[in-house]
């Protein structure tokens, strides 16, 4: 049978790699070091396929044409190259990917899917410090966290718990990593561009890790909005990773508000109970 083997939170920021240098050395090698625990995790996990639930900012899907949920089943992904990112190319485990797509239907989740998905520095931010070889095939499913109206917290969270129960579902020996990536808290070419809420990043931290997702997943789009900008819609991709984990321990690697780079950058660590 299919298992889920880790699961993985993530900030991504446009800045972190362009303008890396400009964090305090202290900081960014905090954050350095929690992906060196992150890749480690990975390593011993030993994925055969990570399923990431990122989020794009306007390059692939745009006004014209804006679904809430997308998922990525053709062969290969390739990168924008932007935000300072390499320009990437990923396999992507399309058997898996269309599998996910049908089950999903069948359950009652409309996903729209796409055979040429180009990713933006919402997946591939990640990937550049978690998969530097991109040496692990993907299923990118893309969360609309841009523009409104945005699927539901509660909805995410479902999803996540469908993905999980689908996955482990499967009788192919397939190990499978999550990773939910984006936020936490920072606003996006709106006034108070470069604002942290680090007291709210620490709070979500703390119900994620003590399995308490419900009370975030009870707040509004706009509550969260007022409270850590419009970058922090992107939680919805943790909580996709949350549930999709569901029961396990949650452990905190690094949080950190950095200001140079205009976001609350935090790591986490889904392992299953065993």
């Amino acid at each position: 049978m299919a298992e889920i083997v880790v699961a993985i939170g993530a900030s991504h920021t446009g800045l972190m790699i362009r303008k890396f240098r400009a964090a305090p050395r202290e900081q960014r090698e905090r954050i350095m070091e929690g992906f060196a625990q992150l890749r480690t995790l990975l390593g011993q996990a030993a994925p055969d396929v990570l399923v990431i639930a990122g989020s794009d900012h306007l390059k692939t899907f745009f006004f014209d044409n804006m679904p809430t949920f997308c998922l990525g089943v053709g062969e290969w992904c390739e990168g924008w190259g932007d935000a300072g990112v390499p320009q990437y190319r990923v396999r992507v485990h399309h058997a898996l990917a269309r599998t996910l797509l049908a089950g999903a239907l069948d359950a009652g989740f409309d996903l729209a899917f796409s055979y040429e998905m180009p990713l933006d520095h919402g997946f591939f931010g990640s990937l550049h410090f978690l998969t530097p070889e991109m040496d692990v095939p993907i299923v990118p499913l893309f969360v609309n966290s841009a523009v409104p109206p945005q699927p539901s917290f509660s909805r995410c969270h479902q999803l996540g718990e469908f993905l999980g129960r689908f996955i482990r579902s499967l009788d192919d020996d397939l190990r499978v990593a999550i990773l939910g990536t984006g936020g936490l808290s920072h606003w996006v070419g709106v006034p108070g561009m470069g604002r942290i809420n680090e007291s709210f990043d620490r709070w979500v931290l703390d119900l994620m890790c003590r399995g308490r997702a419900e009370e975030l997943i009870r707040m509004s789009g706009e509550e969260l909005e007022r409270r850590a900008g419009n970058g922090a819609h992107e939680i919805r991709n943790w909580l996709i990773a949350l549930g999709a984990l569901g029961s396990g321990h949650v452990r905190l690697c690094v949080y950190e508000p950095i200001r140079a780079w205009a976001t609350g950058i935090a790591l986490l660590a889904l392992t299953p109970s065993e």
